[in-house]
């Protein structure tokens, strides 16, 4: 169990990490833009107040929320 929850946590911090590199140097957001983007999006929630707008970042955004989803449900289901 306590495996599971590490490994739960270490995924969550590397999808942060990689949102928070890529949309910073991409789309120029601050670090906690990033990251509050990455949170909000593998939640599903989607306030809208942070979107994508460029064409390549769009397309990271998309995957983004498909492997954000599918590594809640893994992660939530393995715990």
């Amino acid at each position: 169990a306590l495996s599971a929850v590490r490994a739960a946590v270490i995924t969550l911090l590397l999808y942060g990490l990689f949102a928070a590199v890529f949309f910073t140097n991409v789309e120029g957001w601050t670090t906690v833009e990033a990251i509050y983007f990455s949170m909000v999006t593998m939640s599903t929630v989607g306030y809208g107040d942070l979107a994508p707008t460029i064409w390549y970042s769009r397309l990271v955004g998309v995957a983004f929320i498909l492997v954000g989803i599918i590594l809640v449900f893994v992660q939530v289901g393995g715990v």
